[in-house]
């Protein structure tokens, strides 16, 4: 996984759930700011930055292998950083994840 994720952005995010499934969950971290920011260990040169309308794939985030990493506390600044919880908010939504863990 490592390897592929190394040029190729599209293979970051399901590798994710593999590292989170082997508890990994530090480079799930590094592996998000990669893909969503192009920052830190797993940022590929001479890559575009993102813009606004730039697409994501999120779903991956929230399939059931991710859930130890949805517990920390990182996630809340990554869905932050990435617009998912101002949309949460301005939407008056609470995601899946946040009601099953109220219950």
């Amino acid at each position: 996984h490592l390897e592929r994720i190394a040029s190729q952005p599209g293979d970051m995010m399901p590798a994710t759930r593999f590292f989170a499934a082997i508890g990994r969950i530090d480079d799930v971290f590094d592996i998000c700011a990669a893909y969503f920011f192009n920052e830190g260990r797993f940022a590929i040169a001479g890559r575009p930055p993102p813009g606004p309308l730039t697409r994501f794939d999120v779903i991956d985030l929230f399939w059931p292998p991710m859930a130890p990493v949805r517990r920390d506390p990182r996630f809340a600044r990554l869905t932050e950083r990435i617009g998912l919880a101002r949309y949460w908010r301005e939407t008056g939504s609470v995601p899946d994840y946040l009601r099953s863990a109220a219950t």
